[in-house]
C-alpha cells in the first residue's frame, strides 16, 4: 500500500513538471517577452536580453525592437545598443513610429529622430570610431550628393560630436570644424545657421 502511495506521488510530481516544462517550452517558443519579463525580474540581463531578441527576432515589430532597447539602455549595454538603434533607425516602420511619437511633442522639443540619431551618434564614439561617429552625423544633416536631409535641427547628432570636444583630439576637431564650413555652402535656414555659428565658437 505505501508503495502504491509513493508511486502515485512519483507519478504526479513526474506529471506536473512535463506539463510545466511543456508550459513554459511554448511560451519560450511563441511568447519570448514574457520569459525576458520574468528574467527581467529576477535581475538576470543576460537572460531576459536573450529572450527579448528571441521575441524581436519571431516578429520584427518595432514594439518589440523599442523594449529591447530600452532594456538594454537601462543596464547600459553599449554593444547591443549599437547594434539595435541602428536597427531601429534602418526599421520600414521607424518613420511612422517617429510621426507618432512626435505628435505628442511640444514645439521646440527634441524629436524622436533626433533622440535616437544623436545615442547612436554617442554609441558609435564609444564602441566604434570617431570617423564612423562623424560619417553618421554628417549623413543625418546632408546627403551623399551634399544636398540637404535633415538640415542642421537644434539637436541633430552633429551637435553630439561638438559637445564631446572637449575629449577629442585637436585634428578630430579640426575635422568637425571642416565640415561645419562645408554645411554652410548648402544650409540657409537662419535658425539653423545660428546652431552652426554657436557650435563654432565652441569649437575655438
Amino acid at each position: 500500500m505505501k508503495k502504491l502511495v509513493i508511486k502515485t506521488i512519483f507519478i504526479t510530481v513526474l506529471a506536473i513538471l512535463i506539463v510545466c516544462t511543456t508550459v513554459m517550452s511554448a511560451i519560450c517558443v511563441f511568447n519570448p517577452r514574457t520569459i525576458a519579463k520574468m528574467f527581467d525580474n529576477f535581475g538576470n540581463y543576460e537572460a531576459s536580453q536573450y529572450f527579448y531578441v528571441r521575441q524581436y527576432e519571431k516578429t520584427k515589430e518595432i514594439g518589440d525592437l523599442i523594449v529591447l532597447i530600452d532594456n538594454a539602455y537601462e543596464k547600459q549595454d553599449e554593444n547591443k545598443l549599437t547594434r539595435y538603434v541602428l536597427a531601429l533607425i534602418m526599421h520600414k516602420d521607424f518613420k511612422a513610429y517617429c510621426q507618432d511619437q512626435n505628435s505628442k511633442l511640444s514645439i521646440g522639443q527634441m524629436t524622436t529622430e533626433e533622440y535616437y540619431a544623436g545615442l547612436y551618434a554617442e554609441l558609435l564614439m564609444v564602441t566604434k570610431t570617431f570617423d564612423s561617429a562623424l560619417t553618421f552625423a554628417k549623413s543625418y544633416v546632408v546627403k551623399s550628393d551634399g544636398s540637404i536631409n535633415a538640415g542642421y535641427t537644434k539637436f541633430n547628432p552633429f551637435r553630439v560630436l561638438v559637445d564631446s570636444s572637449a575629449q577629442l583630439l585637436i585634428s578630430q576637431k579640426q575635422t568637425i570644424k571642416q565640415e561645419l564650413h562645408g554645411f554652410f555652402e548648402v544650409i540657409t535656414d537662419s535658425i539653423e545657421l545660428g546652431y552652426m555659428q554657436e557650435d563654432l565658437n565652441k569649437l575655438n
